[in-house]
């Protein structure tokens, strides 16, 4: 017989406890509410944070829909139901959510789902797919941002309008022919929407208002201007300016420093990529550390980059999407003009003193996991540049990913495609700079995807060793093991002074994401990832065909150790 009720209950050990549904639940999970809330919440059917849960986990001793209405009587046998009952389902309930034993388990019942088509007797065994939250995520922020270019569509045709009434110009379109002086543009900032934060920005994603034409070297005189993205439709440079004396690539406004300029902008300057360059070319070559730091998705690299940003002697910039554009430039065009011209000016500007940090002992750079292969072009024109790749254990990655995507849309939107075609989830490994070696496949379940991304994305680390390139790997847990030995280890790589080390090693003592929408608060409210051993079967099976250890810990060749 399966483990009923009181039998799952004795089943938890001791970090455990049983819920009223006979579940084990870890005492140490940090839930933001309190019990009484999370019962109420989950006989509602919805995932904490308020997005529903299609599939509520049940034991088939009582299959329910979303309302809780029994489909099923209790008499149901232990490992299956008929399928022949699937035409009893109300046309209410598409699909519920079955359980099958695993007897490695203590007798609870493993998250494996299977989607019943209602009408037929044909089911599709997945994990997780989650349509209803799915749907909730995806069109709720396309609908949201489909009323967004509605209005600003109408907000440009009376800009435009009023603009040729007052001679105002748009910056962009301004010839060197008939411009009198070098200018730049700032526009008041109205309204932003952006689809999702992990896609490049775009003067699309703003609602926008004429302020004045300035002396393009205003960006580089006020620290609290950084540059934000460069947009390649409107071939222009656009800076974020927020308040004066805020430093918007500091961790104290967002540990990201796209979505800190998204949120604390309160103007846009926008130049000329020619007259990006000029701006560029006035600053100097850094003469202290330019380190870079790749990484894996969800291994801790937020953390690592504040280790430095703690001395409050290093500039540290976490993901800054102009590097994803370096990276794309050079993957096509390699070492050509366009690419020295455009590292160069990223560099110099990411590297420039500031009023705040008069003598910097170095600069951090964190591109986001594709743009990894922009340390190729910034090592070879600036060779004495430490780099660093950080990962962590796949199982890790995979439970971190999986939370990640009820959070980021196009994270959402890879899970789902990744079950489509493998010609589809090749030419989005290519689309997003990735290497396209061993992409072509498909996979079938959350937790295989979860590893599956890591895997793609530690590509990059092998492909930059194979090409000669000096990047020392380092591992997450190693890291959190040996805090000051290791802080002090990646300092002396990097070049950084010692003395240094004490100040950053207030990093580990706080949440690294607690300014951004990433925090340990929002990600305590996502229920974790359920996989069965045939999940993680299957994953030991894409990692051996791409190279890999299994699933257990492993080290990658030229890893840093302390």
């Amino acid at each position: 017989m399966a483990c009923g009720r009181e039998e799952r209950s004795d089943c938890c050990d001791s970090k455990t406890k049983s819920d009223k549904y006979g579940e084990c639940i870890d005492e140490s999970f940090e839930y933001t509410r309190n019990e009484e809330e999370n019962d109420r919440t989950r006989d509602a059917g919805t995932e904490y944070g308020g997005a529903p849960y299609l599939f509520e986990p049940r034991t088939t001793e009582s299959v329910r829909d979303l309302s809780g209405a029994v489909l099923f009587p209790h008499s149901v046998p232990e490992d299956c139901v008929p399928s022949c009952w699937f035409s009893m389902m109300p046309p209410t309930c598409f699909a519920s959510l079955l359980y099958t034993k695993d007897s490695s388990n203590c007798g609870l019942y493993t998250s494996l789902c299977d989607v019943v088509m209602f009408g037929t007797t044909n089911f599709t065994r997945i994990m997780a797919i989650r349509p209803l939250d799915t749907a909730k995520l995806l069109i709720g922020r396309a609908t949201a941002k489909g009323i967004f270019l509605i209005l600003r569509f109408i907000w440009n045709i009376f800009q435009t309008i009023s603009w040729k009434m007052f001679g105002i110009q748009d910056v962009s379109k301004i010839s060197n022919a008939t411009k009198s002086k070098h200018v730049a543009q700032a526009l008041r900032i109205l309204a932003v929407n952006k689809f999702c934060f992990s896609l490049l920005p775009s003067l699309r994603d703003f609602i926008v208002l004429h302020d004045e034409y300035i002396d393009p070297d205003y960006v580089i005189n006020n620290d609290h201007v950084t540059l934000f993205f460069l947009d390649p439709h409107r071939d222009v440079a656009v800076f974020g300016e927020g308040r004066p004396g805020q430093l918007l690539w500091h961790s104290d406004c967002d540990s990201h420093v796209t979505n800190s300029l998204f949120k604390n902008s309160k103007r846009l300057i926008v130049m000329q990529m020619d007259e990006f360059h000029k701006v560029s070319a006035r600053l100097p070559n850094p003469n202290k550390p330019l380190v870079i730091l790749g990484n894996t998705a969800r291994c801790g690299s937020t953390l690592l980059t504040q280790i430095f940003e703690c001395t409050n002697k290093i500039m540290s910039y976490s993901e800054p999407k102009p590097l994803n554009n370096l990276a794309v430039l050079y993957k096509h065009q390699g070492m050509s003009a366009d690419v020295i011209q455009l590292t160069r000016s990223l560099v110099r500007m990411y590297a420039r003193p500031l009023k705040t940090m008069p003598n910097p002992e170095g600069c951090l750079l964190k591109p986001a996991g594709p743009a990894f292969l922009c340390a190729e072009p910034i090592c070879r024109i600036y060779p004495n540049t430490p780099t660093f790749y950080l990962y962590r254990n796949m199982d890790s990655i995979a439970k971190s990913m999986y939370k990640l995507s009820y959070v980021v849309p196009s994270i959402r939107l890879i899970y789902l495609l990744c079950r489509i075609h493998e010609n589809l989830v090749e030419a989005i490994c290519d689309k997003c700079g990735f290497p396209t070696k061993g992409a072509n496949r498909t996979v079938d379940n959350d937790y295989c995807c979860g590893v599956f991304i890591g895997v793609i994305t530690a590509n990059v680390y092998k492909m930059m060793r194979a090409n000669g390139g000096n990047v020392h790997g380092l591992v997450y847990e190693d890291l959190i093991q040996n805090k000051e030995s290791g802080t002090r280890a990646i300092f002396r790589a990097s070049g950084i002074p010692m003395n240094l080390v004490n100040d950053a090693l207030t990093a580990f003592t706080r949440d690294s994401q607690r300014n951004g929408i990433f925090s340990r608060e929002t990600f305590a409210r996502i229920k974790p990832l359920k996989y069965t051993m045939e999940d993680q079967r299957k994953s030991n099976e894409i990692l051996a065909e791409l190279g890999y250890p299994t699933i257990e810990p492993y080290t990658l060749e030229g890893t840093l150790t302390f």
